[in-house]
């Protein structure tokens, strides 16, 4: 029996397993399931995640110490196996000892690999980091001997459903990927008053992120695109700037306003008239792209809700943005359309309780992510793009119930005008409903799962409830 209470980044999950673990090997994690074979099991990585995919009652296991990186080559070049429990940052170091780089990156490099895949973690303009996986090993019970064993998956299709399965199919103890040659990427900054005009860059940014600001009512391009050219002189220069002014300055500013003063009337006004100055517009730069490509989101506790959007629907969906933006810091009327939605839908008591009670005091990040087959990642299936609209709160942990009343909320208004898809690594109200109207393939996932895990013993209560509902085939 352990104590151990355990917390993740966000610190709105908050749990204490019975029993702990940090194996140090593959060989050590066998006993440990070989030691519970009838208990629930779940692994964490470093918890920089909102949702409770991670959370245990009874067995949590903890990869960090299973952090190798082996690169090896063939005759279609770099491959690299990777322990599930290495950090994002590790690898990246690794690799570009040997002028090597990941094929793709996300806002952060403090989670894990088998965090970040399990998760469909993704970058902008590019696949999410789970579709780059050419195998996964995972370590559970062999279903014919109840036996502790570790499987390397391979095959096409099993990894459709390996490569993103919330910690479903058993415990990632490696992953392999093929790295990319080391790249440098292109980058400037740019206001605009429309979606439109920041839109049109992509053809030539296909990397580029983008900013909604709210309050201001205009759009932050930070386009970005590879780059052959050398490193800039500046760059050092531009890396302080980034790191003082927005990674620290900005976020400083923003944690005075919300957790200080609880000012929303200055929260308006700082968006208005000082954020705007705070950027350096045009300032091209070439850097590295694990430079370029990061940020430091994890050095302020916060909390998130991403919301995923097809191509088609993303313009409608930022107007919808804007409008419960509005509803939520002030409870101003509703156009008819998203009145008679809300109506409809039985969202009534949903809009009433957020109406006038938060205030969104942070850029909204939107970040395309190209689509790919994996039976649940949030860009899986079609052919379509997808647009990652990012929500996140400086409000302190006692103080969040405004944002959760407007997360709920918008996913919902989302979820029904649009199929939206929250991100299994963030916050989420939707329950199984939404889920399997969300992934048509979700029964498939299911009898993917129970391949390999016929007795759910690495499910937890949220995983069991969203996913593997009395509703659907067991």
């Amino acid at each position: 029996m352990t104590t151990t209470q355990i917390k993740n980044f966000g610190e709105n999950v908050v749990f204490t397993p019975k029993h702990f673990y940090r194996p140090e090997s593959t060989a050590e994690l066998l006993d440990i399931l070989e030691k519970h074979p009838q208990s629930k099991i779940r692994a964490i990585g470093s918890l920089h995640a909102w949702s409770p995919a991670a959370q245990s009652g009874e067995i949590t296991i903890s990869l960090e110490k299973l952090n190798d990186v082996k690169v090896d080559y063939d005759e279609q070049g770099a491959i690299a196996t990777i322990g599930g429990g290495c950090q994002v940052k590790r690898i990246i170091a690794e690799l570009a000892k040997l002028d090597l780089a990941m094929p793709a990156l996300g806002l952060i490099s403090e989670q894990t690999i088998a965090g970040a895949t399990s998760t469909a973690t993704h970058g902008s303009g590019r696949h999410c980091l789970s579709h780059y996986l050419t195998a996964v090993h995972i370590a559970h019970y062999d279903p014919l001997t109840s036996a502790p064993t570790i499987s390397a998956i391979r095959d096409p299709e099993l990894l459709r459903a390996a490569k993103c399965a919330v910690g479903c199919m058993g415990i990632i103890v490696a992953v392999e990927l093929r790295p990319r040659a080391a790249f440098r990427i292109e980058e400037f900054l740019r206001f605009y008053p429309t979606l439109a005009e920041v839109i049109e860059k992509e053809a030539d940014y296909p990397l580029q992120q983008f900013y909604y600001l709210p309050w201001l009512d205009r759009y932050l391009g930070q386009h970005r695109r590879e780059s052959e050219r050398p490193r800039s002189w500046l760059a050092p220069l531009y890396r302080w700037y980034w790191y003082l002014v927005i990674d620290i300055g900005l976020h400083l500013a923003i944690k005075a306003i919300v957790q200080g003063l609880k000012n929303r009337r200055l929260i308006k006004t700082f968006f208005r008239s000082i954020a705007p100055f705070t950027v350096a517009r045009r300032w091209r730069v070439v850097d590295r792209s694990q430079d370029m490509l990061i940020m430091e989101h994890e050095l302020f506790r916060h909390l998130e809700i991403e919301l995923f959007v097809r191509r088609s629907d993303l313009g409608e969906a930022l107007e919808v943005t804007r409008q419960l933006l509005a509803w939520g810091d002030s409870g101003t009327t509703l156009p008819p359309q998203t009145q008679r939605l809300i109506d409809n839908h039985d969202l009534q008591g949903c809009a009433e309780k957020a109406a006038g009670r938060y205030t969104h005091h942070y850029p909204i990040c939107v970040r395309r992510v190209l689509p790919d087959n994996l039976l649940i990642s949030m860009s899986g299936g079609g052919t379509e793009d997808y647009y990652a609209i990012s929500f996140i709160t400086y409000d302190l942990p006692d103080h969040r119930d405004g944002f959760f009343r407007f997360a709920e909320l918008l996913a919902m208004v989302m979820f029904h005008r649009f199929n939206a898809r929250c991100h299994w690594g963030k916050y989420t109200p939707y329950h199984h409903a939404q889920i399997a109207a969300n992934y048509p393939q979700l029964e498939l996932f299911i009898k993917r799962c129970q391949q390999f895990d016929p007795e759910g013993r690495f499910q937890n209560a949220w995983i069991r409830t969203r996913v593997f509902s009395d509703s659907v085939i067991q």
